[in-house]
């Protein structure tokens, strides 16, 4: 059985791929930038929790006021909004890079049977 031949990948491709890996660096560097920060006022993908009770930091902002940040809190990671944040910016990019792609190269195509 012969093998295939490698197939190379085209330097956009790879332009394309150290982008992708750079977001997921930066997406995953800003979550562990909040969890080390500790704001619950300003976190986005980590959710701030009573230690014993479970009870969220929105709510013990309401019924203790500005001694809400002398109450211990615990730190979850907010999954489904991490994955999103994560994972549709690099799918958007990739779709619309594709589309494009094979948009010009459908138009050049018209343009190529036109000259013979």
């Amino acid at each position: 059985m012969p093998i295939a031949p490698k197939r190379r990948l085209n330097a956009w491709v790879r332009i394309g791929i150290v982008i992708s890996a750079l977001w997921v660096l930066f997406v995953c560097g800003f979550a562990l930038s909040e969890y080390v920060r500790h704001d619950p006022h300003t976190s986005n993908f980590i959710e701030w929790q009573v230690a014993k009770t479970g009870e969220s930091y929105a709510s013990l902002l309401k019924t203790t006021g500005p001694f809400a940040d002398l109450v211990p809190l615990s730190a979850s990671l907010r999954l489904r909004w991490f994955i999103f944040a994560l994972l549709a910016p690099v799918l958007v990019f990739w779709v619309s890079a594709l589309a494009v792609i094979y948009t010009v190269r459908w138009v050049a195509h018209g343009f190529a049977r036109e000259k013979a």
